[in-house]
Protein backbone atom coordinates (compact mmCIF):
# COMPACT_ATOMS: atom_id res chain seq x y z
CA UNK A 1 0.00 0.00 0.00
CA UNK A 2 1.07 3.05 -0.86
CA UNK A 3 1.68 5.56 1.84
CA UNK A 4 0.37 9.32 1.09
CA UNK A 5 3.10 12.11 0.81
CA UNK A 6 2.32 13.85 3.67
CA UNK A 7 1.99 10.86 5.79
CA UNK A 8 5.36 9.45 5.37
CA UNK A 9 6.82 13.27 5.90
CA UNK A 10 5.10 12.39 9.52
CA UNK A 11 6.54 8.72 9.63
CA UNK A 12 9.89 10.45 8.91
CA UNK A 13 9.64 12.88 11.55
CA UNK A 14 8.76 10.72 14.71
CA UNK A 15 11.02 8.20 13.64
CA UNK A 16 13.91 10.35 13.62
CA UNK A 17 12.06 12.02 16.88
CA UNK A 18 11.67 8.63 18.55
CA UNK A 19 15.16 8.23 20.49
CA UNK A 20 14.57 11.41 22.03
CA UNK A 21 10.72 11.65 22.69
CA UNK A 22 10.05 10.01 25.91
CA UNK A 23 12.77 12.59 28.15
CA UNK A 24 11.47 15.62 25.55
CA UNK A 25 7.64 14.98 25.15
CA UNK A 26 6.42 16.10 28.62
CA UNK A 27 2.99 18.19 27.48
CA UNK A 28 2.46 15.01 25.04
CA UNK A 29 2.97 12.58 28.71
CA UNK A 30 0.91 14.74 30.52
CA UNK A 31 -1.86 14.83 27.88
CA UNK A 32 -1.93 10.89 28.03
CA UNK A 33 -1.78 10.91 31.61
CA UNK A 34 -4.82 13.00 31.87
CA UNK A 35 -6.89 11.75 28.77
CA UNK A 36 -6.40 8.49 30.73
CA UNK A 37 -8.16 9.61 34.32
CA UNK A 38 -10.50 11.09 32.75
CA UNK A 39 -11.91 7.82 30.66
CA UNK A 40 -11.66 5.87 33.89
CA UNK A 41 -13.19 8.80 35.67
CA UNK A 42 -16.39 9.59 33.27
CA UNK A 43 -16.91 6.18 32.26
CA UNK A 44 -16.29 3.93 35.59
CA UNK A 45 -14.28 0.98 33.44
CA UNK A 46 -11.95 -1.06 35.15
CA UNK A 47 -11.66 -4.01 32.40
CA UNK A 48 -12.48 -4.15 28.52
CA UNK A 49 -12.11 -7.18 26.49
CA UNK A 50 -11.01 -5.48 23.78
CA UNK A 51 -8.65 -2.29 23.51
CA UNK A 52 -7.72 -0.42 20.22
CA UNK A 53 -4.81 2.12 20.07
CA UNK A 54 -4.02 4.58 17.72
CA UNK A 55 -0.80 6.70 17.29
CA UNK A 56 1.28 5.13 20.42
CA UNK A 57 4.28 5.90 19.69
CA UNK A 58 7.01 5.05 22.49
CA UNK A 59 3.50 4.30 24.90
CA UNK A 60 3.03 6.97 26.97
CA UNK A 61 -0.79 6.50 26.97
CA UNK A 62 -0.67 2.43 26.40
CA UNK A 63 0.95 2.84 30.01
CA UNK A 64 -1.15 5.29 32.02
CA UNK A 65 -3.73 2.22 30.43
CA UNK A 66 -1.79 -0.68 31.66
CA UNK A 67 -1.29 0.94 34.80
CA UNK A 68 -5.31 1.18 35.54
CA UNK A 69 -7.14 -0.62 32.93
CA UNK A 70 -7.28 -4.42 32.56
CA UNK A 71 -7.73 -5.60 29.02
CA UNK A 72 -7.41 -9.42 27.36
CA UNK A 73 -6.32 -8.11 24.23
CA UNK A 74 -4.77 -4.85 23.18
CA UNK A 75 -4.09 -3.84 19.50
CA UNK A 76 -1.67 -1.18 19.61
CA UNK A 77 -0.95 0.92 16.45
CA UNK A 78 1.18 3.02 14.92
CA UNK A 79 2.28 4.93 11.49
CA UNK A 80 6.12 4.36 12.22
CA UNK A 81 6.71 0.65 12.85
CA UNK A 82 9.57 1.10 14.81
CA UNK A 83 7.21 1.95 17.46
CA UNK A 84 6.89 -1.72 18.01
CA UNK A 85 10.36 -1.91 19.67
CA UNK A 86 9.45 0.62 22.48
CA UNK A 87 6.17 -1.28 23.21
CA UNK A 88 8.30 -4.20 23.58
CA UNK A 89 10.10 -2.96 26.68
CA UNK A 90 7.11 -1.92 28.35
CA UNK A 91 5.41 -3.95 31.53
CA UNK A 92 2.26 -5.73 32.19
CA UNK A 93 0.48 -5.28 28.79
CA UNK A 94 -0.49 -8.96 29.16
CA UNK A 95 -1.95 -10.06 25.05
CA UNK A 96 -1.40 -7.17 22.26
CA UNK A 97 -0.54 -7.11 18.79
CA UNK A 98 0.80 -4.06 16.92
CA UNK A 99 -0.67 -3.03 14.03
CA UNK A 100 1.78 -0.70 11.74
CA UNK A 101 0.36 1.71 9.21
CA UNK A 102 -2.19 5.15 8.63
CA UNK A 103 -5.41 4.67 10.83
CA UNK A 104 -7.22 5.76 8.10
CA UNK A 105 -6.00 3.00 5.69
CA UNK A 106 -4.87 -0.02 7.84
CA UNK A 107 -7.65 -2.52 8.02
CA UNK A 108 -8.84 -2.46 11.05
CA UNK A 109 -8.83 -5.81 13.10
CA UNK A 110 -12.36 -6.87 14.41
CA UNK A 111 -14.52 -5.07 17.43
CA UNK A 112 -13.33 -3.13 19.95
CA UNK A 113 -14.19 -2.13 23.50
CA UNK A 114 -12.16 0.75 23.89
CA UNK A 115 -10.66 3.09 20.77
CA UNK A 116 -8.27 5.39 22.35
CA UNK A 117 -5.92 7.65 21.07
CA UNK A 118 -3.78 10.93 22.58
CA UNK A 119 -2.28 13.62 20.41
CA UNK A 120 -2.55 11.79 17.14
CA UNK A 121 -5.37 12.43 15.30
CA UNK A 122 -4.59 16.01 14.31
CA UNK A 123 -2.21 14.29 11.79
CA UNK A 124 -5.37 12.78 10.11
CA UNK A 125 -6.40 13.97 6.52
CA UNK A 126 -10.25 13.30 7.45
CA UNK A 127 -11.43 13.27 10.60
CA UNK A 128 -15.12 12.95 10.25
CA UNK A 129 -14.24 9.62 8.17
CA UNK A 130 -11.99 8.61 10.35
CA UNK A 131 -14.62 9.10 13.46
CA UNK A 132 -17.25 7.22 11.40
CA UNK A 133 -14.84 4.24 10.59
CA UNK A 134 -13.58 4.00 14.50
CA UNK A 135 -16.86 4.06 15.79
CA UNK A 136 -18.16 1.46 13.02
CA UNK A 137 -15.57 -0.83 14.95
CA UNK A 138 -16.88 -0.62 18.71
CA UNK A 139 -18.95 -2.89 20.44
CA UNK A 140 -22.16 -1.96 21.51
CA UNK A 141 -21.50 0.10 24.67
CA UNK A 142 -17.75 0.57 23.23
CA UNK A 143 -15.79 3.85 24.23
CA UNK A 144 -14.26 6.48 22.32
CA UNK A 145 -11.55 7.96 24.53
CA UNK A 146 -9.33 10.67 22.37
CA UNK A 147 -7.26 13.52 22.67
CA UNK A 148 -6.19 15.66 20.08
CA UNK A 149 -5.92 20.04 19.50
CA UNK A 150 -8.08 22.81 19.25
CA UNK A 151 -7.59 25.87 17.23
CA UNK A 152 -5.13 27.72 19.60
CA UNK A 153 -2.86 25.01 19.39
CA UNK A 154 0.39 26.71 18.71
CA UNK A 155 -0.60 29.81 17.84
CA UNK A 156 2.62 31.50 18.83
CA UNK A 157 4.04 29.53 15.57
CA UNK A 158 0.65 30.07 13.13
CA UNK A 159 1.18 33.47 13.63
CA UNK A 160 4.62 33.20 11.87
CA UNK A 161 3.20 30.64 9.16
CA UNK A 162 5.39 27.87 10.64
CA UNK A 163 2.38 25.75 11.54
CA UNK A 164 2.81 21.99 9.90
CA UNK A 165 0.06 22.05 7.10
CA UNK A 166 -3.05 20.16 6.75
CA UNK A 167 -3.15 19.72 10.46
CA UNK A 168 -7.11 18.92 11.60
CA UNK A 169 -7.67 21.73 14.78
CA UNK A 170 -11.04 21.63 15.42
CA UNK A 171 -12.94 23.12 18.96
CA UNK A 172 -15.03 21.10 21.40
CA UNK A 173 -18.24 22.25 19.45
CA UNK A 174 -16.65 20.80 16.34
CA UNK A 175 -15.87 17.28 17.63
CA UNK A 176 -19.18 17.12 19.32
CA UNK A 177 -20.74 17.95 15.73
CA UNK A 178 -18.29 15.69 13.65
CA UNK A 179 -19.43 12.36 16.55
CA UNK A 180 -21.85 9.76 14.50
CA UNK A 181 -24.97 10.17 15.69
CA UNK A 182 -24.68 6.67 17.34
CA UNK A 183 -22.24 8.10 20.00
CA UNK A 184 -23.33 9.87 23.50
CA UNK A 185 -21.20 12.27 24.67
CA UNK A 186 -20.20 11.96 28.25
CA UNK A 187 -17.24 14.58 28.38
CA UNK A 188 -15.55 17.12 25.71
CA UNK A 189 -13.35 19.97 26.89
CA UNK A 190 -10.95 22.09 25.92
CA UNK A 191 -7.74 22.71 27.42
CA UNK A 192 -4.19 24.91 27.53
CA UNK A 193 -0.64 24.05 28.34
CA UNK A 194 2.20 26.47 27.98
CA UNK A 195 5.67 25.46 27.65
CA UNK A 196 8.19 27.59 28.22
CA UNK A 197 11.87 28.05 26.09
CA UNK A 198 15.20 30.03 27.27
CA UNK A 199 15.23 30.83 23.39
CA UNK A 200 12.99 30.48 20.12
CA UNK A 201 15.87 28.44 18.85
CA UNK A 202 15.34 25.71 21.81
CA UNK A 203 11.76 25.66 20.95
CA UNK A 204 12.40 24.71 17.04
CA UNK A 205 15.23 22.40 18.73
CA UNK A 206 12.50 20.54 20.99
CA UNK A 207 9.77 20.16 18.09
CA UNK A 208 12.70 18.45 15.97
CA UNK A 209 13.23 15.82 18.81
CA UNK A 210 10.06 14.99 19.72
CA UNK A 211 8.97 14.70 15.96
CA UNK A 212 6.06 17.37 16.08
CA UNK A 213 7.57 19.23 13.06
CA UNK A 214 6.89 16.24 10.61
CA UNK A 215 4.58 18.63 8.10
CA UNK A 216 5.94 21.97 8.26
CA UNK A 217 6.21 23.29 4.96
CA UNK A 218 9.14 25.86 5.75
CA UNK A 219 12.90 25.30 4.96
CA UNK A 220 15.17 27.15 7.34
CA UNK A 221 18.15 29.23 6.16
CA UNK A 222 20.63 31.13 8.76
CA UNK A 223 18.96 33.76 7.99
CA UNK A 224 15.72 32.90 8.01
CA UNK A 225 16.52 31.20 12.20
CA UNK A 226 17.92 34.64 12.67
CA UNK A 227 14.81 36.48 11.43
CA UNK A 228 12.85 33.66 13.51
CA UNK A 229 14.21 34.12 16.82
CA UNK A 230 14.25 38.02 16.64
CA UNK A 231 10.64 38.38 15.60
CA UNK A 232 9.31 35.23 17.84
CA UNK A 233 11.44 36.70 21.20
CA UNK A 234 9.66 39.98 20.40
CA UNK A 235 6.52 38.55 20.19
CA UNK A 236 6.40 35.95 22.49
CA UNK A 237 8.66 36.84 25.47
CA UNK A 238 8.53 36.99 28.73
CA UNK A 239 9.50 39.49 31.32
CA UNK A 240 11.75 36.67 32.18
CA UNK A 241 13.02 36.73 28.84
CA UNK A 242 12.18 33.40 28.42
CA UNK A 243 9.63 32.47 25.04
CA UNK A 244 6.14 30.70 25.69
CA UNK A 245 4.29 27.74 23.23
CA UNK A 246 0.83 27.10 23.81
CA UNK A 247 -0.66 23.46 23.54
CA UNK A 248 -4.80 23.42 23.12
CA UNK A 249 -5.34 19.79 24.08
CA UNK A 250 -9.33 18.47 23.81
CA UNK A 251 -10.69 15.77 25.47
CA UNK A 252 -13.24 13.59 24.05
CA UNK A 253 -15.12 10.72 25.71
CA UNK A 254 -18.05 8.89 24.26
CA UNK A 255 -20.01 5.85 24.58
CA UNK A 256 -22.01 3.91 21.65
CA UNK A 257 -25.69 3.19 21.83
Amino acid sequence: MTIPLHASRIEQSFRRGFASYDSHASCQKEIASKLAALFLQKSGVTAVESLLEIGCGTGFLTRALAQRLSADHRVLNDLVPESREYLDRLPDLGYWDFLPGSVETTPLPGQFDLITSASALQWVSDTPALLQRLCDHLNPGGWLAISSFGPDHFRELRAFHDQPCDMAYFGSEEWHAMLPEDMKVCHIAQDHQTDWFERPLDLLKHLRKTGVNGNAKQQWSRRDLMRFSQDYKHQFGTKNGDVTLTWAPVYVIAQKA
